[in-house]
């Protein structure tokens, strides 16, 4: 761990993944995202990434900070990715704790020979900073690995209003599983592999790459003690039928990963299951309840009150704009190539990346 002096906030760097101060620091701010806990970083460390962490303390409080994520390329002379999600994070933003911020971690990226960086900051934040960091060098970036639109629930709202938000058909696919006998029980760890199944057969038909048991495991591991993470699971004559595996972090319940094996599909299990998560999370304290994610195409199509295109009539994104919550952008990705020769080299291509199905199958499969 080093320190140094900048102005009147004393910056910190720390390579410990156990930060208990930095954790408690997100927790007490509003959208503070538990993808920038150690804790995560700690769940991380399964797929092989590594974190450091950048704080700027005012009498010996922490005021703002990023966690940055890193990880070895294929070929080890190419050095290491970087990624910061949903920060830096601030107490209250200004430019001068950012740029402080922003220049410790160009410090970082070359200590530990990261190759390019993507931030991509969170909603909520008190302030858009993304001008300030075009100002530090960043440019707006073409691969997103966060979602940049979502679905959120008001769970200040209550039970019956948020009920009656939710489209016709969502609120009748409830009404339907709880007359035909489904019922959604608490998970352990010991159903983490029933989960798991589950997550592995919604994949292979949607197509995307879902992380190994090993990373739940890892996940529920680190999680469980806290608190931090919910398991349901929906059945019908004692069969498991669909899951839903939430991350509670803060204010707000995050809707992690689901799975369901695409049979008794009229039994409505995957509408009863998020209707359970809700109310499990509005009882609980909650404010808010996050889909994490939808395609942008979706999101444009509902905020212009336009009926979907036929691709994504039957997709997730229609799934979840049923349940009625509010359309929330995220900030889009910026990104930084420390090196002017590598710049140049990914300017010209950029094109390439951004389109190349094999290259966007490499990022996924570095992310996971």
């Amino acid at each position: 761990m080093v320190t140094q002096s900048q102005k009147h906030y004393k910056t910190t760097v720390s390579l410990e993944l156990n930060n208990k101060a930095w954790d408690d620091f997100l927790l007490s701010i509003d959208h503070g995202h538990h993808v920038q806990s150690s804790l995560w970083a700690e769940v991380k460390t399964s797929q092989g990434w590594q974190a450091a962490t950048v704080t700027l303390n005012e009498a010996d409080q922490i005021v703002a900070g990023a966690q940055l994520l890193y990880k070895p390329l294929p070929v080890k002379w190419m050095g290491c990715i970087g990624y910061i999600p949903k920060g830096p994070v601030f107490q209250h933003y200004s430019f001068e704790q950012l740029s402080q911020i922003i220049g410790e971690i160009k410090h970082l990226l070359k200590k530990l020979r990261i190759r390019h960086l993507i931030v991509q900051p969170n909603r909520g934040s008190t302030s858009d900073f993304s001008e300030d960091l075009c100002k530090l060098g960043f440019v707006e970036s073409g691969m997103i690995f966060s979602p940049v639109a979502t679905v959120v629930i008001d769970l200040s709202l209550e039970l019956d209003e948020i009920f009656s938000r939710m489209k016709p058909k969502t609120r009748y696919n409830i009404n339907k599983a709880e007359r035909q006998g489904v019922l959604a029980k608490e998970g352990t760890i010991e159903n983490l592999n029933d989960f798991h199944l589950l997550l592995q057969s919604t994949a292979k038909r949607q197509k995307f790459i879902a992380e190994s048991e090993a990373f739940f495991n890892k996940l529920w591991q680190v999680f469980k003690p806290k608190n931090y993470i919910k398991l349901f699971i929906t059945q019908a004559d004692s069969v498991d039928l669909s899951a839903v595996l939430l991350v509670a972090f803060g204010d707000t319940v995050i809707y992690k990963r689901g799975g369901w094996f695409g049979r008794k599909k009229n039994l409505k299990p995957n509408e009863y299951m998020h209707w359970h998560a809700i109310k499990w999370a509005k009882e609980k304290g909650f404010k808010y309840y996050d889909f994490e994610g939808i395609k942008p195409e979706a999101a444009n199509c509902a905020l212009e009150d336009k009926p979907l295109p036929a691709e994504l009539q039957n997709s997730v994104s229609r799934f979840k704009l049923g349940f009625g919550g509010t359309i929330v952008w995220n900030p889009k990705p910026y990104e930084y190539v420390p090196n002017s020769f590598f710049r140049l080299l990914y300017r010209n291509g950029i094109k390439f990346i951004q389109y190349n199905t094999t290259f966007k199958n490499f990022l996924n499969r570095m992310r996971t």
